[in-house]
């Protein structure tokens, strides 16, 4: 007897090294689900499908490897052997699976169970494909141990002998209430040595539970649907856990999916049942409340969804108290063609880590309460490329592969249809300060500024971009002319500045590596483009009276809209309220056709010293991406899986280099760092900064004689015909920014007056 016992335990661990946990020998305590259409698996059943119907097709690749039971209805099933060898399309499935052996007789079972070898039959090869499967006998029953099979395959089962009484009526006095199946988050733990520590694992699982109103001294068939397929029939039992619906009976199932269960009573456990009753569908998956979203071009809007599937998250104890920061996956955002640089798209902004395509979703730890009410967001802005960008966009949603719970990696959601409303406010619409400087704000009004000193031009208000003016006095300390200007976004700051005794082009400061795109149009024209797609036309002056200065154009974007401020106006497309003090208060306009003075205005938005380029505290600046964010996309692998890595920017241009752009060539501290260290580079710019700055000189004004002087009625002529008969407003009206003609010869009129070389403008005739 000791020697069989050793026997058996030494067989136990033979089979343990084939079935990890098969030592459960007994059948003590087990209650195994029936394995799901055991009715329909006969020999001879062959599915209508085959002749070009809509019958059933049976697959055993998503059965869970364990414990199986043979009997519905009281009978028992047995497993085909090859003495009725099925055709290839036998059992309901497209290839068989039945036992090479003779199936042992029901004298020949007991508790302890035999091995036996099982064929996958095909059209060619009998038995190509080979399953090891258990076989014992518990009480009358016969068990099997299956694992699952290749696709399109099942197990054979042909009907055997009625084992149990089916005269048991069934019982007539049964109150189930509300059937209904809900999902249900469970961890399976295991123990794992980790840095010579033990260490519990959590593993997540979602399981369906059907509820309804029990009794203990009835017996419960759980019969589950996904989508309208049966995929398990579950009892009898009194143990509702034996009766849940585990993940891995629908993990391949696409989103949404439907989810139902039904349920039959007995008195006892094999006995005659109730007719089932069913309860509704559950639909699983994740609920997007928006799925066509209308986005105004410029602006942003949040994607709201919630899942109605609990998200566990897969942990251990090493985690400690951290982890609410470990317990977090992503959903990843695909657009359906892939990126291609300076091309309109939609991207999300990420705020957190810039590694992924979108905000993490946190998932459940063990005792955490789910709530399928909760929701999280997605924010999503349009990249404005040129005025006739497409307006819809699919964006394609999906779990990366990365998943911590693996019922959720690469599972796709519903796209979103983006729609993007386009008024063209901004169309066509420029700020300037030209020469003297003469002023347009971007809603149209225009307007003098003769102040000398460092003004805000723009200011972003929502991404905080800003453009600083400088001026000094020009024409002979007739007018005030710009000399230079200095651009910020995030942490670069790019100067052109032509004050002081040395010129300057190029970067003060790049710790955001150039999101600032510079393009040399040609030795007098740069043209600047921030991260929201704002154009700065920087032109400097080759005529040697105006050497030292430029003109400055700002072309707004479409999220610039309600966001600026400074001498540039509200771009609100009101010209009434343009005029805004650093303080909120507002000064009235003067004269709509230019020319004006507006003092206080203008110096409330002079600039104080510490916010100036070369001040300590403007170098201090904050990253682009924490300010506002990044803008990420992800491009799906030809696989289809979601293993794309994120690929994010601080622009909406998406780190594409423009054509003759000298950003890179530019931005100093990015391409010294090896070189040089950022305190050298600082020193530098110190060193620049000093020769920046303006050198006084005393202007002499030539007195004009009479004969000089020019009349406002012929500045008026001499501008009229210049400007009214010019190119740009004959043929290219379009595409001038709306100018209004009669301001700008205005501001002629006034350059015209005050210029020391206005004789070479036109010939006067001599009397």
């Amino acid at each position: 007897m000791e020697n069989k016992r050793r026997c058996l335990a030494f067989l136990c661990v033979l089979v343990i090294l084939i079935y990890p946990c098969l030592c459960e020998a007994a059948c003590e305590n087990t209650n195994p689900p029936t394995l799901n259409d055991i009715s329909h698996r006969g020999w001879d059943d062959r599915s209508e499908y085959w002749s070009g119907g809509d019958g059933l097709i049976l697959s055993d690749r998503d059965i869970d490897q364990g414990w199986y039971s043979a009997v519905f209805n009281g009978r028992q099933y047995l497993m085909t052997d090859s003495r009725t060898t099925p055709d290839p399309t036998g059992c309901n499935s497209l290839y068989s699976v039945y036992l090479k052996e003779k199936h042992p007789s029901l004298d020949e079972l007991s508790e302890d169970p035999v091995t036996m070898t099982a064929c996958g039959l095909d059209f060619t090869l009998a038995c190509d494909l080979q399953y090891n499967v258990m076989i014992r006998k518990c009480g009358k029953e016969v068990q099997y141990y299956l694992k699952p099979t290749a696709e399109y395959s099942a197990y054979c089962f042909d009907p055997g002998d009625i084992i149990y009484d089916l005269d048991v009526p069934a019982p007539d006095d049964v109150h189930l209430g509300k059937v209904q199946a809900k999902p249900e988050l469970r961890f399976k733990r295991s123990t794992q040595t980790i840095r010579n520590k033990h260490v519990t694992q959590y593993e997540p699982y979602i399981q369906f539970s059907c509820s309804f109103s029990n009794s203990t001294n009835y017996f419960y068939t759980v019969q589950w649907k996904v989508n309208d397929k049966t995929v398990i029939t579950l009892g009898p039992s009194q143990n509702m856990d034996d009766l849940s619906l585990h993940e891995n009976m629908f993990k391949d199932v696409t989103f949404d999916f439907k989810v139902q269960c039904s349920v039959a009573v007995s008195s006892v456990k094999h006995g005659q049942q109730t007719q089932p009753v069913y309860g509704e569908y559950y639909l699983a998956g994740v609920k997007i409340y928006n799925s066509t979203v209308y986005l105004r071009k410029g602006r942003s809007v949040e994607i709201a969804m919630s899942s109605t599937l609990p998200i566990g998250c897969k942990y251990n104890d090493l985690t400690g108290g951290f982890t609410s920061k470990f317990c977090k996956d992503e959903l990843r955002i695909y657009t359906a063609e892939p990126q291609q640089c300076l091309q309109e798209t939609v991207n999300n902004i990420v705020k957190n880590d810039f590694s992924k395509c979108a905000e993490f979703i946190p998932t459940l730890p063990v005792g955490e309460k789910w709530d399928p009410q909760k929701q999280f967001f997605f924010k999503i802005v349009t990249s404005d490329m040129d005025y006739e960008d497409n307006n819809v966009f699919n964006l394609k949603l999906k779990f990366s592969e990365g998943m911590k719970h693996s019922f959720w990696r690469n599972k796709a959601l519903q796209d979103v249809r983006v729609i993007v409303t386009d008024t063209k406010e901004y169309k066509e619409k420029i700020c300037y300060s030209h020469v003297d400087p003469h002023m347009r704000t971007a809603d149209g009004y225009y307007y003098e500024q003769h102040q000398e000193g460092r003004f805000v031009l723009y200011y972003n208000k929502e991404y905080r971009i800003e453009i600083q003016e400088r001026t000094m006095k020009c024409n002979n300390n007739r007018a005030t002319c710009t000399s230079g200007i200095s651009i910020r976004a995030g942490k670069d700051v790019f100067i052109a500045d032509r004050c002081g005794k040395t010129n300057y082009i190029g970067f003060s400061q790049c710790d955001n590596g150039g999101i600032l795109q510079v393009v040399r149009v040609d030795s007098y024209k740069y043209t600047v483009f921030t991260p929201i797609g704002t154009k700065i036309t920087i032109t400097l002056h080759r005529s040697s009276m105006y050497a030292k200065f430029m003109n400055i154009d700002i072309v707004m974007a479409p999220k610039d809209k309600n966001n600026v401020q400074g001498l540039c106006g509200n771009f609100d497309g009101d010209m009434t309220n343009d005029l805004v003090h650093s303080n909120g208060t507002i000064s009235e306009l003067k004269n709509i056709g230019g020319g004006s003075h507006h003092e206080d205005f203008a110096n409330s938005w002079r600039v104080p010293d510490e916010r100036t380029p070369n001040s300590q505290k403007k170098r201090n600046l904050e990253s682009w991406a924490n300010l506002n964010g990044m803008y990420c996309v992800c491009e799906e692998g030809k696989s289809g899986r979601a293993t794309a890595e994120a690929f994010c920017s601080s622009t909406q241009y998406l780190d594409c280099t423009m054509k003759n752009s000298i950003t890179k060539s530019k931005c100093h501290i990015l391409n010294t760092r090896k070189r040089r260290s950022p305190g050298s580079h600082a020193k530098e710019m110190e060193r620049l900064f000093t020769l920046m700055e303006p050198v006084k000189s005393h202007h002499v004004r030539k007195r004009q004689t009479n004969e000089d002087q020019i009349t406002s009625a012929e500045a008026s002529d001499i501008c009229s015909q210049r400007i009214n008969g010019s190119l740009a407003f004959t043929s290219y009206s379009h595409v001038t920014g709306s100018e209004n003609p009669s301001a700008v010869i205005g501001q002629c009129m006034f350059d015209v007056k005050n210029s020391t070389r206005c004789m070479s403008l036109t010939p006067r005739a001599k009397t």
